[in-house]
């Protein structure tokens, strides 16, 4: 009894020490592999780190293949996805798979996964962010990527049709909508999960901008520039927004600042590169033998002449290239090429003629109607009087110019020849651009009379007025103390675009006494700006800007200041004024001890009165120190010079007058004791019928018999 006791406790013995030999062993085995794996695994990342990809591979093969280490396929599908060759992502592909498959719930595995996908396309990716996101719904990256590619569908589908020879067009717009809305959203949501997230902030004021809405994109690229305030390409898209909304103070400073952050490479691609497109052929040519400052120079001199409001800080034209320049570089751009969007097709012609009126993007698909093609992706941009077609041909985002090709089964949709008609554009119409400022563009009806300089020594000058006028009638707010507040500048410029005058000044006084009133509900204050200049041919620049809505009035035009001799017989330019004083108040203009106010419209009613000055230089005088000289003042029907049913009711100072068919003439004399004598008459019109008239003047010295003359042009209503 007590042996086989015996026998069974020695038994039992026996199998615990056998287990325990056998656990030990197992554990030993375990530890080794363990050890061999991780040694594998680490010795791939340090032959990576150290440059030896090769040999890194094999150790993460032979990590990944014995013991499916998720980790060592992770790596091995990095390595080949930046690798960046079909086959290499066909394997990148395969390792990631067996990455998820060993640890389902690792964030950077479907990250990558995602990356990847997008290589064959970004409806894989999108699905692949999604379950991203059904794991960790606040994952930054995969919300920021899912709205990225949403804003890309947006982009290509937004005013897309398919057109299928004469079936009716389908329209994409509804989809591209919807993309639109889930880019916002997912955007909004990367935003929420991580402020600092400058690129989702950038995006989505990008996208505002495509949909038409660019001032809620400008809180968010501000806000960028909190985070991070050397973003140049934050500044200069700021630049585009603020100029969409016709902030024109705040472009000029984002792009400054954009300018100041960019190196010299960029900045001689933006500012001068991107300009050479705008110059005519023959300084073209001539670019490539010019030096950089030279090149420069140049196109700082094509920009002054380009310049279409003098009154302001910057250059609006500038700022419309500039704008153009953005736009090109954030819509046309292709990366893989290294091209600048305004360098590509589509880019010249925005940087030449602006936006389109419209665009349209016929969508690619198969006519098999007789001969089988692929009809290409074919963008159509509509301007007032041009169509223009651009075909992406090789399918890489990079549209061409159109052009027929009749033999090829891959055609473009757009049946003109954009490339030849380019050609000719270039040569006859090189850039187009219509002024865009910061208010409304107003009226403002002036005229410029010249005088000659009667100061005590002849200076040879001339004195020039231009009188101006402004609507009391638009007053927009009634309780404004200063409703036609304005700056206007005054400007001559030689042929090479530097200016020779430039006066500028800020008009705040609202005196009764300076306004005119045409009818009951019609009224205008005049001003009058004199200028002492060389006679000489100018260009000449008269502007203004009004304070109350920033209302632009701009002209530039060449003009002929003339020279008023010392010795020979002449007279002034005439000028209508609604009134003239010996005495009173100051009116807009003083010549001698005479105050007048001039109607720059040349326009009177029965409610107005009309007076002629003029002045006569340079009469004889006899051995008495007097002058004396007949002047005829000729009034004649502009369209119809005959048929007046009336005639001049009164004419102060007029000593009698002769009519005939056509015309009617007023005839007086004078005396003077001065060689310079200033002359203003009152007509009354009452009796005239209505219409436009031109007055003439002719002087006659009685004693040598010279004459001079002159005329205007008098509207009566």
């Amino acid at each position: 009894m007590i042996n086989n006791f015996i026998n069974v406790l020695m038994s039992i013995i026996r199998h615990m020490i056998i287990f325990l030999l056998l656990s030990y062993v197992t554990i030993a085995y375990s530890q080794n592999l363990g050890n061999e794996h991780n040694y594998s695994h680490l010795k791939g990342l340090q032959l990576i780190s150290s440059g030896n990809i090769n040999e890194a591979i094999k150790n993460f093969k032979f990590s990944a293949d014995s013991f499916s280490n998720a980790d060592s396929y992770y790596e091995l599908a990095k390595i080949y996805f930046k690798k960046n060759t079909v086959e290499s992502r066909v394997l990148a592909r395969k390792y990631i798979q067996n990455a998820i498959w060993n640890d389902k719930k690792n964030i950077e595995y479907w990250l990558l996964k995602a990356r990847l996908m997008e290589k064959f396309s970004r409806k894989m990716a999108y699905d692949v962010y999604e379950d991203i996101i059904n794991i960790d719904a606040n994952c930054t990256e995969a919300l920021f990527n899912l709205g990225r590619i949403k804003e890309l569908d947006f982009y290509e589908y937004n005013n897309s049709v398919l057109k299928i020879n004469s079936d009716p067009s389908l329209s994409y717009n509804e989809f591209a909508i919807e993309d639109f809305l889930k880019a916002e959203t997912f955007f909004r949501r990367t935003i929420k999960s991580d402020s600092s997230r400058t690129d989702a902030y950038f995006h989505l004021s990008c996208l505002y901008e495509e949909i038409g809405e660019p001032g809620k994109g400008i809180p968010l690229l501000k806000r960028v520039i909190e985070i991070d305030p050397v973003n140049k390409e934050a500044y200069t898209y700021l630049g585009l927004l603020y100029y969409k909304i016709t902030k024109m103070d705040s472009a000029y400073l984002a792009y400054k600042n954009a300018l100041n952050l960019m190196d010299e490479a960029e900045k001689n691609e933006f500012k001068f590169q991107s300009a050479s497109l705008l110059l005519n052929n023959n300084i073209r040519e001539k670019l490539n033998d010019f030096s950089k400052p030279e090149m420069e120079e140049s196109i700082e001199k094509f920009w002054q002449t380009s310049d279409p409001l003098l009154l302001t800080n910057y250059n609006e034209r500038l700022l419309e290239h500039y704008s153009r320049v953005a736009y090109s570089n954030l819509r046309f751009s292709v990366p893989e090429r290294k091209t600048y969007g305004w360098n590509t097709d589509r880019g010249e012609i925005l940087i030449r003629y602006g936006e389109p009126v419209s665009r349209v993007r016929y969508r690619p698909h198969i006519s098999a109607g007789g001969r089988t093609s692929l009809m290409l992706k074919t963008d159509l941009w509509f301007y007032k009087d041009k169509i223009l077609g651009f075909v992406d041909e090789y399918w890489n985002g990079n549209f061409r110019y159109s052009t027929p090709r009749p033999y090829s089964r891959h055609l473009s949709q757009f049946a003109g020849d954009t490339d030849f008609f380019v050609k000719d554009l270039r040569r006859n119409e090189p850039e187009n651009y219509e002024p865009k400022f910061e208010g409304p563009v107003i009226n403002v009806p002036y005229t410029i009379a010249q005088f000659k300089d009667l100061g005590k020594d002849f200076s040879g000058k001339t004195d020039v007025y231009i009188n101006y006028a402004m609507n009391l009638s638009n007053q927009f707010n009634l309780e404004d103390k200063f409703p036609l507040a304005h700056k206007y500048g005054l400007f001559l410029i030689d042929e090479n675009s530097d200016f020779l005058v430039k006066k500028t000044d800020q008009m705040l006084d609202n005196r009764p006494e300076k306004n005119i009133k045409l009818g009951l509900n019609e009224e205008y204050q005049i001003n009058s700006i004199e200028l002492e200049t060389e006679p000489d041919s100018v260009q000449m620049a008269f502007e203004i800007i009004r304070i109350s809505d920033h209302g632009v009035f701009t002209n530039r035009f060449y003009y002929n200041v003339k020279y008023f001799s010392n010795d020979e017989l002449d007279l002034s330019d005439i000028l209508l004024a609604e009134k003239v004083s010996q005495r009173g108040s100051d009116l807009t203009i003083k010549r001698g001890n005479l105050n007048i106010l001039p109607n720059p419209l040349n326009e009177f009613t029965a409610t107005s009165n009309i007076y002629i000055y003029y002045e006569v230089y340079n009469l004889t005088l006899d051995v008495n120190n007097t002058s004396s000289f007949e002047q005829r003042v000729t009034i004649s029907k502009k369209e119809e010079r005959s048929g007046f049913e009336s005639a001049v009711n009164s004419v102060a100072n007029f000593l009698g007058f002769s009519s005939d068919e056509d015309k009617l003439t007023l005839t007086t004399n004078y005396k003077s004791f001065k060689k310079d004598v200033p002359v203003y008459l009152q007509i009354d019109m009452s009796k005239y019928n209505k219409g436009d008239y031109i007055l003439t003047v002719e002087v006659e010295d009685l004693h040598n018999k010279k004459t001079a003359n002159a005329e205007t042009l008098l509207r009566w209503r």
